[in-house]
């Protein structure tokens, strides 16, 4: 065989290879394509290869590059395409320079080597000036420079990016999936103007052309996982700024379900997963899903495991997973989720120990756990590290007052344990001075310089920390909650000073705002979590009042501070649903205004602009809401003449515990009432209620005794002389909510509550007059269910089988088997009459996950307060044969969130209720008795002459007498119909 046939052969050989090659890569078969690459290596003596096929191989070992994570294939695509340039100047020179340029670009991505991008922009220029119009050329010149953009902060390069990218558009128009290719690139660019500038416009066009490309490409396209991380980017984008849990939840969607068309092996398949998680992070930032929290961890640690040792992303993805393990531990308390953090972090920051986000990262963790676990050595180690991530940070940078304000908050809560406050005031002092309102950082900076000046308590400190508190109060601009914790600070400040007018006023003030921190458009778990920082806040502001003699103040005070939720759902529904009527955009423009504000400070990319907007928005809509006939008072604190109105008789009883006084206000039709209450204390209640959570015969004995001698009887003597109609709805506050104030008393009928007065209870003011007018039940339903899981009550069918029979025909028994969540949840929402005999438990720490127990699983609070809200008519009942349903949260307390408050707003004007677990037999005694009362038409006077019998029963077992109350007005109930 002569030289030339063996040429001749090799390039035959040669040319099979690349169409296996081209095959391969088409089918995304990347065993395949790495043995075809091989052998083209094989065949190709680069000191000797012309220069086209040294830049098909280059071409080649790209091709395999972008399907692997060896490192080895793009330098070597690298030199292939250096010899063939080498090789003198050849008619596809351009094509083969924007090719070269690729591969640097991929080089800088995956090693974030600088220099790579720097000599590829010049390859890539070049090669498009030489190729106009030409598709690869332009669209590889676009990526280069946004990666350049990236790299430097170079915004000045976005319009040459994207003529780049359209021209690359124009000439791919019959070409959708490369078409989709450069939309998702101009995505992502955007996406990088955005984070640089902050510019909405920009946010906005990257989810339009993300969308854009997605809808280009069908299923099972190979562009379709890159078209998606493109657009899912920018949806997560839009999720941070604007809280929009939508977004995020698109971006999900999308991602799980591309991801699950990438090859295990892919080398873009970390990105994807990154993305998931981030997704996952964000819905539980929004919902408080910790499932989504989990899985966001366990995506983030597959990402990790596929990325070798030194790859330029692992240690981000390893802080992102990092960040996720703290969320947990903030949210549960799982210290060893924390630990594991810590040690995922002292990991990269050993690794790249100048890093200073790294360092900051690492520094936030430990601040968690010395804060968290009382670790002085965790916080003194998170101060060395913000120090020294500061000192690496040009001093002009946010980032470095970020660091100095996080350095202020960790020397604030290492101050706490010894020495180190005077260096916590100056930290914080210098990260707040000159700083405009719209800095993210500043309203957490203003909080703790308040704090360390309160801490401190030197000379002149108090005053600056009200001055502190009053800047942050002032400032429309920051969140709600900030603002109303400033108030809070300032308020509790003047109020240990007995500056009773500005406390009251500063306090006031943080009430005022509980709405808005409370927001309606939030999860109930968010605004659980944020009111559970405002422990006492009302009934501290109504003490105020007290001292300066105004009990009607008082009164407004806590109604507008106490029952936040179930004022919003109660009421503040009808009220939107008026705001629609009126003007239908009006409730979602005041609800997107509101969300934008409180999300802007969670981005420290948030655009100024669209938050000094969104205020002016919102204060407009509250001033057009307010000329609504009927709407004046939306938002607004509530008057005590508007609370009165539609009053009958009887004396609604409040009871307001606060640290430096306790006192009753009995409110009537017509006046306010004040009666000190001195011999009640704080501290007697604390101890009180925690012993009635599980109560002995003992203890609620020696309770309500006490409970007599410090509240019902110096209220009741007083009652006497002001409403002979012996009717009392008792609004107790705080942790005397836990406490049967209707059954204190002690052994004889004179000092018993129960022979002087007839009780109820109120979660608030206007619950008693939202009640809707008196009519006839016409369906009822008896509800006993078993459980497989748990013990039956031995009592509770033959109790729903008696009550079933005094109902008659109009009453429907659901028993065993067939009292399954969604039945019974219909039930709650269509009967008129419902009487359920059977499991409950309360979660003290969850209200809201409080439960009745059904056969297929437990009916939650949540899930009941999902119900339409308000009364249906003032003959409506629910009687809950069951345990503890009028127990609340103990962090809560005053929110009255519970089994009881959850039907009274899913539509029960009457609700019949226990403290605590009652005995089987007393449970179906109860039962007769009550229902032998209510033939009488008033369930509160049914609930007090059954409590005055069980009391004769069982003498000295309040346990058994003491627990049945009644919730709601005194109006009067008819049985169904019996035929």
């Amino acid at each position: 065989m002569t030289a030339d046939q063996s040429d001749v052969d090799v390039t035959d050989e040669f040319s099979a290879v690349m169409e296996l090659v081209q095959r391969a890569h088409r089918d995304s078969d990347t065993s395949t394509l790495a043995r075809a690459v091989d052998r083209l290596t094989a065949l190709t003596d680069l000191g000797a290869a012309p220069a086209a096929r040294a830049a098909e191989l280059g071409y080649a070992l790209y091709l395999l590059s972008e399907r692997t994570v060896d490192p080895g294939p793009l330098p070597a695509a690298q030199r292939a395409y250096r010899v063939a340039l080498a090789r003198g100047d050849h008619a596809r020179a351009p094509l083969w320079r924007t090719h070269l340029g690729m591969c640097l670009v991929r080089e800088s991505e995956r090693s974030h080597r600088a220099e790579a991008l720097d000599e590829a922009l010049p390859l890539l220029r070049s090669a498009a000036a030489d190729l106009p119009g030409h598709l690869a050329a332009h669209a590889n010149l676009g990526l280069g420079l946004m990666r350049q953009m990236e790299r430097t902060g170079d915004v000045t390069l976005l319009p040459e990016l994207l003529t780049a990218a359209r021209t690359a558009g124009d000439a791919a128009l019959r070409l959708p999936s490369s078409r989709a290719r450069i939309l998702s690139n101009t995505s992502s660019a955007l996406m990088a103007a955005w984070e640089l500038t902050g510019i909405r416009d920009h946010l906005d066009g990257a989810v339009d052309a993300g969308q854009a490309a997605c809808d280009l490409v069908p299923a099972g396209d190979p562009a379709v996982p890159g078209c998606t991380s493109a657009l899912a980017r920018a949806l997560l984008g839009r999720a941070i700024f604007t809280g929009d849990r939508t977004s995020a939840a698109e971006a999900a969607r999308r991602l799980r379900r591309s991801l699950r068309r990438v090859q295990p092996d892919d080398p873009d398949r970390p990105i994807y997963l990154n993305q998931l998680a981030i997704a996952g992070r964000l819905t539980f930032a929004a919902t408080g899903a910790l499932a989504a929290l989990d899985e966001a961890i366990r995506d983030w640690g597959e990402a990790v495991r596929l990325l070798p040792t030194g790859h330029p992303d692992r240690d981000a993805y390893r802080v992102n997973r990092a960040g996720a393990l703290r969320n947990r531990f903030e949210a549960v308390m799982d210290t060893d989720a924390l630990d594991e953090a810590v040690r995922e972090l002292e990991e990269v920051v050993a690794g790249d120990p100048e890093r200073p986000a790294h360092l900051a990262g690492l520094a936030n963790a430990l601040h968690r756990k010395g804060v968290g676990t009382g670790d002085p050595q965790s916080l003194n180690r998170a101060a060395d590290l913000l120090r020294t991530a500061a000192a690496l940070t040009p001093a002009g940078r946010p980032e470095h007052r970020a660091h100095r304000a996080n350095l202020g908050a960790v020397l604030l809560a290492s101050a706490r344990f010894g020495p180190g406050i005077d260096e916590a005031v100056d930290v914080l002092t210098q990260a707040t001075t000159g700083v405009g309102p719209d800095d993210p950082e500043l309203a957490d900076t203003l909080l703790n310089l308040g704090a360390a000046r309160e801490l401190r308590d030197g000379p002149g400190d108090l005053e600056e920390a009200a001055a502190t508190y009053t800047r942050l109060a002032d400032t429309e601009v920051v969140p709600a909650l900030s603002r109303a914790m400033a108030a809070q600070n300032l308020g509790h400040l003047r109020a240990r000073a007995e500056d009773w007018p500005n406390a009251r006023y500063a306090l006031g003030r943080a009430v005022e705002l509980l709405d808005l921190v409370a927001w309606a458009g939030l999860d109930r778990d968010d605004q659980e979590r944020l009111l559970t920082q405002f422990p006492a806040l009302a009934t501290t502001a109504a003490a105020c009042a007290l001292e300066l003699d105004d009990p009607d103040g008082a009164v407004e005070i806590l109604e507008q501070g106490r029952g936040v939720l179930y004022a919003q759902a109660l009421s503040r529904s009808a009220d939107t649903d008026k705001v629609r009527a009126s003007a239908s955009d009006l409730a979602e423009r005041l609800g997107a205004a509101h969300d934008l504000i409180e999300a802007s400070h969670r981005n420290d990319r948030s655009a100024v602009y669209d938050r000094h907007r969104a205020v002016r928005e919102r204060d407009a809509i509250l001033a057009e809401i307010h000329r609504t006939p009927g709407l004046e008072r939306f938002l607004r604190p509530p008057r005590i003449g508007d609370l009165r109105a539609g009053f009958g008789p009887g004396t609604v009883v409040i009871i307001n515990v606060a640290a430096h006084r306790c006192d009753a206000l009995l409110v009537t039709g017509t006046s306010t009432h004040h009666v000190p209450l001195p011999n009640l204390t704080s501290e007697d209640i604390t101890r009180h209620a925690a012993a009635s959570i599980r109560p002995t015969d003992a203890g609620l004995t020696e309770t309500l005794g006490w409970l007599w001698d410090t509240i019902a009887g110096p209220v009741l003597d007083r009652l006497d002389q002001l409403d002979p109609t012996g009717h009392v709805w008792w609004m107790p506050t705080g942790a005397l909510s836990f406490l049967p104030i209707h059954a204190a008393g002690h052994d004889d009928t004179i000092r018993s509550a129960p022979h002087r007065v007839v009780s109820s209870y109120a979660p608030t003011l206007r619950s008693l007059t939202a009640v809707g007018t008196p009519s006839v039940p016409q369906w009822a339903a008896v509800v006993a269910p078993d459980d497989p899981r748990r013990p039956g009550l031995p009592a509770s069918l033959r109790e729903a089988t008696e009550v079933h029979r005094r109902l008659g025909a109009a009453a429907e028994l659901v028993s065993g088997q067939d009292a399954t969540t969604p039945r019974v949840r219909d039930l709650f929402a269509d009967a008129d009459w419902v009487h359920f005999a059977g499991h409950a438990t309360a979660d003290a720490a969850r209200p809201s996950d409080s439960y009745l127990t059904l056969r297929d699983g437990p009916l939650r609070v949540r899930e009941l307060l999902r119900q339409p809200a308000g009364v249906r008519t003032a003959g409506t009942l629910a009687y809950l044969s069951a345990c503890s349903t009028l127990q609340g949260g103990a962090r809560l307390p005053d929110e009255n969130i519970h089994i009881a408050s959850a039907l009274q707003l899913a539509g029960f004007a009457h609700v019949i209720a226990t403290y605590w677990p009652v005995p089987d037999p007393v449970a179906g005694r109860a039962a007769r008795l009550i229902y032998d009362g209510l033939h009488t038409g008033r369930p509160a006077h049914a609930v007090n002459a059954a409590t005055r019998a069980l009391r004769d029963r069982y003498w000295g077992r309040p346990s058994c007498w003491a627990a049945y109350v009644h919730v709601g007005p005194d109006a009067e109930v008819t049985f169904p119909p019996t035929g």
